[in-house]
């Protein structure tokens, strides 16, 4: 986990109660065996923020779990009270478990993405 204390007590400071979570798979090394980069943001002033970066090779609710408790201990001073993030269940499960204060958003776009793979 990469992330740095002062950038998100600053953005939290300043109002920061948004926050998402995204991944990509196109820029993780192949060598330790990576699956994906799994970034969250804090939105500022509509301005999304990377505060945190974590190279995953599995991507699990088992995985997001230690992750995002890693996160929530390390930086208490987070709380959002929205979390937006792609439709992906497990995910949707661990940030409802663990912000349970939070309304956590699904992504209309990977919503549709999902529909059209099982149709």
């Amino acid at each position: 986990m990469f992330a740095c204390q002062e950038i998100i007590s600053s953005v939290v400071n300043q109002g920061a109660t948004e926050l998402h979570a995204d991944a990509t798979f196109k820029v993780v090394p192949s060598i330790p065996h990576c699956r994906q980069l799994f970034m969250l943001h804090l939105i500022l002033q509509n301005h999304s923020i990377p505060v945190c970066f974590v190279l995953m090779e599995v991507k699990t609710e088992a995985s997001y779990r230690k992750v995002l408790e890693r996160f929530h201990s390390k930086f208490p001073e987070v709380r959002p009270l929205s979390i937006m993030i792609d439709f992906e269940t497990a995910l949707l499960n661990v940030f409802s478990d663990i912000y349970p204060e939070a309304m956590v958003y699904s992504c209309w776009f990977h919503f549709v993405q999902s529909l059209q793979k099982n149709i």
